[in-house]
């Protein structure tokens, strides 16, 4: 192969991988989120208070602050779960985001699995944390996600407090 073969093929594969990049650049700046406010529920309640309700991490409110009464708080259990419903399939799920506690005792929100379904009884993991998770996480998706139901599943033995968690569609 000649200098200018081997030049054409960089240019190529540069050509097509901008392309492929705007496309999904472009792709990801037009998703619509999923409207706030979806039915949730969770394993257990904190203190059997409703100020810690499954739904204060599908209200909108991003503020990762317990006190400000906008996260969901379980009880201590061996397994914890937390899920919305979605109230219709969506076809063209591309980005979940997720808000954990940042105001104190981070360190619980570990061993979680996000889970995603079209029913309960058919959920597949998408993402799994072994270790803490950060403050923001964002999952990410190159090809469409079919789902109707995302689950989170704590295994990590202790309390478990999410306080947003967002759904984006194209």
């Amino acid at each position: 192969m000649n200098i200018s073969a081997v030049l054409l093929v960089l240019i190529s594969v540069t050509t097509t991988t901008y392309a492929i990049t705007g496309l999904y650049q472009a792709i990801m700046a037009n998703l619509k989120k999923v409207p706030a406010g979806k039915p949730a529920y969770q394993s257990s309640l904190y203190t059997n208070n409703s100020k810690f309700a499954a739904s204060k991490a599908v209200d909108g409110n991003t503020n990762t602050n317990m006190d400000t009464g906008s996260c969901f708080h379980t009880e201590t259990n061996r397994t914890n779960w937390w899920y919305v419903d979605l109230q219709q399939t969506y076809r063209q799920i591309r980005k979940i985001e997720l808000y954990s506690r940042t105001d104190c005792c981070a360190e619980r929100n570990k061993m979680i699995s996000v889970q995603i379904g079209t029913s309960l009884d058919n959920m597949r993991q998408v993402k799994y944390w072994s270790s803490q998770i950060g403050g923001h996480e964002k999952i990410t998706f190159t090809h469409d996600q079919v789902a109707r139901y995302v689950k989170l599943v704590h295994t990590a033995n202790t309390y478990f407090h999410m306080c947003e968690l967002e759904v984006y569609h194209q």
